[in-house]
């Protein structure tokens, strides 16, 4: 669960009523929220799969907005393919190890055209958008 104060930006999209408070900046106001969020017994799963489900999407309309601008510019290539070559999710750790990083990164490096070995986690993109489509 996440409490948090009124505030500008994009993350309160991702911070579902269900698991979530948005409350004053006062001290009484964030410990009866953080009370009340206690109270629910949410598991931490649950949270972690609806959260991750919403920016799967989101990540797959961005995914989407790329290939309809390489399509309307004529670029033969599909985005999706290259996502792990262009992008890196800060608030996700797919366990790529350091050393696969280096090495991916040596072995690209001054390359202008495409990537055609995406640096690739364990299972693909699509099988985890899948995965927590069918679990929200």
């Amino acid at each position: 669960p996440v409490v948090s104060t009124k505030n500008t930006g994009g993350r309160n999209h991702f911070l579902l009523p269900k698991f979530s408070r948005i409350v004053d900046p006062a001290p009484i106001s964030v410990r009866d929220a953080v009370e009340e969020l206690k109270s629910l017994c949410i598991p931490a799963e649950t949270i972690r799969r609806k959260t991750l489900m919403r920016s799967l999407v989101h990540r797959r309309n961005l995914q989407e907005a790329v290939q309809r601008i390489f399509d309307h510019e004529g670029v033969c290539r599909n985005f999706a393919d290259e996502w792990d070559t262009v992008y890196v999710n800060k608030l996700f750790n797919w366990g790529i190890p350091d050393w696969q990083v280096v090495d991916y990164v040596k072995k690209w490096r001054g390359r202008t055209g495409k990537v055609m070995e995406p640096l690739r986690r364990n299972r693909p993109l699509e099988l985890e958008y899948e995965r927590a489509k069918a679990a929200a």
